[in-house]
């Protein structure tokens, strides 16, 4: 839906269970978080910190590629 309205979105899993998505804020310059499952809007952190989540391996995956996210 993202990339219907015309923006640079991208996919994003983690090694573990967990898939989110991201939007290119051109206003922000930066990635923005969105996670439709726990109704999250910019809240990255949400798994460490919320869940206490140990995350491993982080994948992006958008129209023009790959890339590890993890940090």
């Amino acid at each position: 839906m993202l990339r219907a309205a015309g923006y640079d979105a991208r996919h994003v899993c983690d090694n573990t269970d967990h898939v989110w998505n991201e939007y290119w804020s051109r206003a922000l310059g930066r990635w923005v978080h969105l996670d439709s499952c726990e109704t999250a809007y910019d809240t990255p952190l949400l798994y460490e910190g919320g869940w206490g989540k140990q995350l491993g391996f982080v994948l992006a995956a958008c129209w023009h590629g790959h890339a590890d996210v993890t940090r």
